[in-house]
Parts: C-alpha cells; sequence; structure tokens
C-alpha cells in the first residue's frame, strides 16, 4: 500500500501569506494598530481576517501558529524605563542601613510591607519561535499606581 498525496483539506493560506504571516507574528500588534503588545489567539484571527480575507475557526489558529513555528511559551518582562543605576543606588542604601542596625545595639527594627494597585499589565506567556524565550516590552509611560504601606513593630 502507498498513501495517495493530496490528502486532507488545503491549507487556507498560501505559502506566500504564511511566510508574510511568520513576520507579522515576530513584530508587535502595536506595529498594526492594535492597542496591545502581545499576539493572542483572538487577535491573530482578527489579523488574518483583515489581511487576507480569510475566516479561521478558533482552535484552527493555534494549529496555524504551531505550523509556523510558533509555541506559547512563559514571556519575560522588558521595562524600557527602569533605570539601573537608581536602583543600585538604592540597594547599597538598604545595604547601609541595615548594616548600621545590625551594629547598634538601640536600634529598634520595624517590619514594613508596601503594594501597590496600578493599572499595568501582568505577563505570564506569549507566543513567540520554538526554543526562544518572548521578551515583552512593558512600557510604564502611562501607568496610574497607588501605593499603601504597613509596617509592625514586634
Amino acid at each position: 500500500m502507498r498513501i495517495k498525496s493530496g490528502r486532507g483539506r488545503h491549507s487556507r493560506l498560501s505559502g506566500e501569506q504564511k511566510y508574510q504571516l511568520q513576520g507579522d507574528l515576530l513584530k508587535t500588534p502595536e506595529e498594526f494598530g492594535y492597542n496591545t503588545a502581545n499576539w493572542s489567539g483572538p487577535l491573530m484571527r482578527e489579523h488574518i481576517q483583515k489581511k487576507y480575507r480569510i475566516e479561521y475557526k478558533p482552535a484552527a489558529i493555534y494549529n496555524l501558529m504551531h505550523e509556523l513555528g510558533f509555541s506559547f511559551q512563559r514571556a519575560k518582562a522588558s521595562y524600557p524605563e527602569r533605570n539601573e543605576d537608581k536602583r543600585e543606588e538604592v540597594k547599597a542604601h538598604i545595604k547601609k542601613t541595615l548594616d548600621y542596625c545590625t551594629t547598634h545595639q538601640d536600634t529598634v527594627v520595624l517590619f514594613e510591607d508596601e503594594f501597590f494597585l496600578g493599572n499595568t499589565a501582568t505577563l505570564s506567556c506569549a507566543w513567540a519561535p520554538v526554543g526562544e524565550q518572548p521578551v515583552i516590552s512593558c512600557k510604564q509611560a502611562r501607568k496610574e499606581r497607588v501605593t499603601g504601606f504597613g509596617t509592625v513593630n514586634n
């Protein structure tokens, strides 16, 4: 017995369209006018519908993304506004304060915790080429944040 070629449904996208779609997935949705930094299945369906006028069922989108060599992976956040010099300065100040506390007997140590409520997105997973960890830019320019503190004296 031999397996005949041409069995099964043909892809709705041509080879050239799939190649273009791979390139689109390597860019952020923001570059195409979408208001998000991360591709999702529903967003990719919408993108294909707008660009190629082809409808895909929800489950078929995920199969297509795997066929294009992408997988859903834990993402790594990138914060472009972060100031590494300032972070090191704060860490040095905390170390200096803790060193002072351990050398002076009359020091009272209070346990403090900080919390915040904000409108920045939490990041868990994103689509990326198989074997490459996705890096998502988490822009903080329009963030809104309310901070609270709590202290315990033991």
